[in-house]
């Protein structure tokens, strides 16, 4: 059977937790040692109870740079006095803040590392510095007197734990080591589908750390869906939301907001049309606030019954989630204005501007300084609210001038039980693919996807990663019921008329593979053979790429090779006579075929 992904080593995207983790958070302070802070470092010697604090000096090495200096005795110092000679007679620790747990988390820890003399390192992890709980932890490291980068990478390895100990007596002689960059990473892990811990973030990319305004896949191309949307109240149009860097050097998302910044002339008449005049023979008229165009063309007016609404600007925030009566939901976010004013809050269905309810957190008063909203209702949805997916900020209460509405940090949670697989889709795209049409019992159809789109979504770099078994998924074109078939095999996967992913050897079988001639370009190789010739008919299915706990969809038409090219407009069938030759999976020739699978003829045989 042909091997169809390869595993590739390495930790995931994931998220769940008090409020969900998309990315690690570091949780030391000051560790590069540019400031002072020195709360989460410490230095013991064996024989005092006396905790020390490594000094914060230039760097040697690196002009306007500085580092932590811990300076170790020798095993002859400690010795004088008394003090049997350890490898842990001096230790360096990192101290996690006591309020922060370790416990069910991913950890990524992370420093440079250099010493006067080349020396080797334990670890130990400890509750408190002082406080034993495990030896060779982190395993050992060299110190050479370069700079070099030291990393680990796992889950926490104890419940208790708040410290890690870097021993440093392995070397019995006096020695100054130097410690620079140091972090300790953390996130929480995914549990599966429904089985959140906690809170669960509906969406990605809350602290708007990229330009990035998610897709969401219930949106079509000619009216997509983004998480975060802005309406335009010039035009009226939604689009994505516009981030800039605010003056504080960090980025937001920001709305602009309409007044009544001129004024239209009511002319006055009397009771019989004729025009009133002033002393000096002029038509009399009040002034009445308009809002007048970029091109000069009327918006709207306050005579007549076209006084602008408060919802002529808004903001969305959306989320896959359908809420039904009685679900908990958190909402945080930060939001300031230009000129101080008055949002409203709404909940509208999946899509923005599909209104649903006028109340969902009640009015925000915003001032020129950022503020932070959080909510966190006590009897969840209401009835009035259940069916809802997105938050509604009226944005144009405030109506005396223009104003610039800003928001970041964004939490929009639920409770993880409820967290459903379309919840984690991000976005997705229709690709076809070829399957040969049965005449050739030795052909191959081939076609290449490319993925750059969906890594973005992703925010993923792991090319070879997103296409291994472990985060690619074959799924049936079923609108509940589409991440039920995962590819778990790591030999071979087929897929029958119905577009379902099997394991048995019927059907079609089809290969994935990094094609190396290009970037981020996957190759499929479909083999037709137990299956039928498509013919006219066509197999739906989808592809599901997973980066923990996100998907990004290939909504997959199979259609026959000979109708590919009438699909794409170019033709991508490679027919190959085998003439007897043996080939391994892979579809190389072998000439001293080993005990194994291989094709010969178009048929697969078992080596014994």
């Amino acid at each position: 059977m042909k091997k169809v992904f390869t595993l590739i080593a390495g930790m995931l995207l994931v998220s769940s937790g008090a409020f969900a983790q998309t990315r690690f958070t570091n949780v030391i302070t000051n560790g590069d040692f540019e400031g002072e802070e020195l709360d989460n470092f410490v230095i013991t010697q064996q024989g005092s109870d006396e905790q020390m604090k490594p000094e914060i000096v230039a760097d040697e090495k690196k002009e306007g740079n500085h580092c932590a200096k811990v300076v170790k005795r020798s095993r002859a110092e400690a010795e004088e006095l008394g003090v049997e000679w350890q490898r842990y007679d001096t230790q360096f620790f990192v101290v996690v803040p006591e309020d922060i747990s370790l416990s069910g988390k991913m950890m990524k820890i992370s420093m440079k590392v250099r010493a006067d003399k080349e020396a080797h390192c334990g670890t130990q992890c400890h509750n408190a510095p002082g406080g034993y709980l495990a030896y060779n932890t982190f395993g050992e490291f060299d110190f050479t007197t370069e700079w070099a980068n030291w990393t680990w990478e796992g889950d926490s390895p104890n419940s208790d734990m708040h410290s890690i100990a870097f021993d440093l007596g392995a070397f019995e002689d006096a020695n100054v080591y130097y410690f620079d960059d140091v972090k300790i990473e953390i996130r929480d892990p995914k549990q599966g589908s429904g089985g959140f811990t906690g809170w669960f973030s509906l969406i990605k990319n809350g602290n708007l750390e990229t330009d990035q305004n998610f897709l969401f896949t219930y949106g079509q191309e000619s009216n997509p869906s983004y998480t975060f949307t802005g309406r335009n109240g010039i035009d009226g149009v939604d689009r994505p939301a516009q981030r800039i860097i605010d003056t504080d050097g960090k980025p937001a998302l920001v709305v602009n907001t309409i007044g009544f910044n001129a004024v239209h002339k009511e002319y006055k008449f009397d009771e019989e049309g004729n025009p009133i005049l002033d002393d000096e023979g002029n038509q009399t008229y009040d002034e009445t606030p308009i809002y007048i165009k970029e091109n000069g063309d009327t918006l709207k007016t306050q005579s007549g019954g076209l006084g602008m609404d408060n919802w002529q600007s808004q903001f969305f925030v959306a989320s896959n989630h359908v809420f039904k009566t009685g679900q908990k939901i958190r909402f945080k976010m930060s939001a300031r204005a230009d000129h101080p004013c008055t949002i409203e809050s709404q909940i509208h269905r999946k899509h923005p501007g599909d209104y649903l309810h006028y109340e969902m957190f009640g009015n925000l008063e915003l001032t020129e300084e950022w503020q932070t909203f959080e909510f966190e209702p006590a009897d969840g949805i209401t009835s009035s609210q259940s069916g809802g997916s997105t938050i509604a900020f009226n944005c144009n209460v405030y109506k005396d001038t223009d104003n610039r509405i800003y928001f970041r940090d964004f939490e929009f949670c639920m409770d993880g039980p409820d967290v459903t697989d379309k919840d984690l889709i991000l976005g997705q795209e229709d690709i076809y693919l070829p399957v040969p049409d049965g005449s050739d019992p030795d052909a191959i159809a081939t076609a290449s996807i490319d993925m750059t789109k969906g890594m973005e979504i992703l925010e993923t770099e792991d090319f070879d990663g997103l296409i291994s078994a472990a985060n690619m998924r074959m799924t049936a074109n079923e609108e509940d019921d589409f991440i039920d078939s995962p590819i778990a095999a790591t030999d071979g996967a087929y897929f029958n008329a119905n577009g379902f992913y099997q394991e048995n050897e019927e059907g079609y079988l089809f290969d994935v593979n990094a094609d190396e001639s290009a970037d981020k370009i996957a190759k499929f190789e479909v083999f037709n053979f137990t299956g039928e010739p498509l013919g006219d008919k066509t197999i739906p299915t989808k592809f599901v790429f997973q980066v923990n706990p996100w998907y990004y969809l290939y909504n997959v038409t199979f259609v026959d090779a000979s109708k590919y090219d009438e699909v794409m407009g170019i033709s991508t069938l490679n027919a190959e006579k085998k003439n007897g030759a043996i080939y391994d999976l892979m579809g190389r020739k072998v000439t001293k075929p080993a005990k194994g699978l291989y094709i010969m003829n178009g048929k697969k045989y078992f080596q014994k």
